[in-house]
C-alpha cells in the first residue's frame, strides 16, 4: 500500500512527454516573465495581451482546419476524375477500393499535419499565456504537465496536484438524472 507521503511516478504517454518538452522549450525561448503584480491579478495590459493571444490561436486553428479540409476535398474530387468514376451512378466495389487506396493516404496525411500543427500552436499559445500572466514554467515544473494536458485536451492525470483530486467526488447517476429531468421540464413549454 502506498501512503500519501510517497511520490508515485506515473508513466506518461509519448504525446504528453513531447508536449512537456515543447512547452518547456517555448517557455525557455520567451525567457523570464516580468511580474508587475501578483499572478492572480491581471492588469489591463495583460488582459489585452491574453485576448490577443487567444484570438490569434483560434484564428490559426480555423485556418488550419479550412486548409486541411480544402486539401482533402479537392483531392477527393480529383480522385473521381482520375479514376473516371461517374458520381451520379452507383460505384463498383473495385472502383470503391481504388478510390480509397488513392485518396485515403492523402486524407490521413493532411489530418496528421493538421493535428500536429494544432498541438504545436496550442502549446506555443499556452506558453505565451503563461508568460503574459507571469507564470514561469521553467521554475514551476508541476504546472508544466497540467498545462500540457490542457493544451492537448487530454484528461487530467490521476495524481493529486496541490492537494486536489479531480476524481474524488464524481457526479453520481442520480444527480445526472435529476439534471436531465429538470432540463426536459424546462424545454416542454417551448415545444407546445
Amino acid at each position: 500500500m502506498v501512503d500519501g507521503t510517497q511520490k508515485i511516478k506515473l508513466k506518461k504517454n509519448w504525446l504528453l512527454n513531447w508536449a512537456e518538452k515543447k512547452l518547456f522549450d517555448f517557455s525557455r525561448r520567451l525567457g523570464q516573465p516580468q511580474v508587475l503584480d501578483e499572478i492572480h491579478i491581471l492588469n489591463e495590459n495583460e488582459i489585452y495581451q491574453l485576448k490577443r493571444i487567444e484570438k490569434g490561436a483560434v484564428t490559426r486553428a480555423a485556418l488550419a482546419g479550412a486548409i486541411s479540409g480544402l486539401g482533402c476535398s479537392l483531392f477527393g474530387i480529383s480522385g473521381y476524375y482520375y479514376l473516371e468514376i461517374d458520381p451520379d451512378k452507383t460505384i463498383s466495389w473495385e472502383n470503391f477500393v481504388k478510390y480509397w487506396l488513392l485518396v485515403g493516404p492523402v486524407i490521413l496525411f493532411f489530418t496528421i499535419i493538421e493535428f500536429y500543427y494544432l498541438y504545436y500552436d496550442g502549446l506555443k499559445s499556452i506558453a505565451k499565456i503563461a508568460h503574459v500572466a507571469g507564470l514561469d514554467l521553467l521554475q514551476e515544473q508541476p504546472y508544466l504537465t497540467h498545462l500540457a494536458e490542457a493544451a492537448l485536451e487530454l484528461p487530467n492525470s490521476q495524481d493529486q496536484f496541490l492537494g486536489i483530486n479531480p476524481k474524488k467526488n464524481p457526479l453520481n447517476q442520480s444527480y445526472s438524472f435529476h439534471l436531465l429531468f429538470i432540463s426536459l421540464r424546462l424545454l416542454l413549454p417551448i415545444c407546445y
